[in-house]
């Protein structure tokens, strides 16, 4: 479900809050039991425009932790940013910062009455993008569209 608004006339937000329903049988090295489980998340994202040209955006990221048929992950959390500015109607400078507080370890707990252990999956980091867009065939650029590489 996805909510937005204005908060005057250069900020525009956006809330996406998702969430899913999980029924599994753990693994045996996992006890064997049978787990329900609800998982939610939540996106934010505000989008600020203090001149017609330029435009910054901020998105935060929020995964609940939960149950897994091995154990159990933790919540995770992230925030991109990004900066457009209009060069031309079909050329656009960007830049972003991928997972700005460089968050981006995964972690998964194993659980067990023989085996407690941890995995770590280490995404790429923090990463920054600078570049050029530029529409061909006469159309305008995707003003007020990013692409981040990276984040929870």
């Amino acid at each position: 479900r996805t909510r937005g608004g204005r908060a005057g006339s250069t900020i525009v937000y956006r809330l996406t809050a998702s969430g899913s329903y999980n029924a599994f049988q753990r693994s045996t090295l996992a006890g064997g039991d049978r787990v329900e489980t609800f998982r939610h998340g939540l996106r934010a994202t505000v989008d600020w425009r203090p001149t017609e040209k330029d435009l910054v955006q901020l998105t935060g990221t929020y995964s609940g932790g939960g149950p897994t048929p091995q154990g159990y992950a933790p919540k995770r959390m992230g925030l991109n940013a990004g900066y457009q500015r209009k060069i031309r109607s079909d050329l656009l400078f960007v830049a972003t910062v991928s997972d700005l507080f460089d968050s981006g370890a995964s972690r998964n707990y194993t659980v067990s009455p023989s085996l407690t252990g941890v995995s770590i999956t280490r995404m790429q980091g923090r990463l920054f993008s600078l570049g050029f867009t530029r529409a061909l065939g006469g159309r305008q650029a995707a003003d007020g569209q990013f692409t981040y590489e990276v984040g929870p």
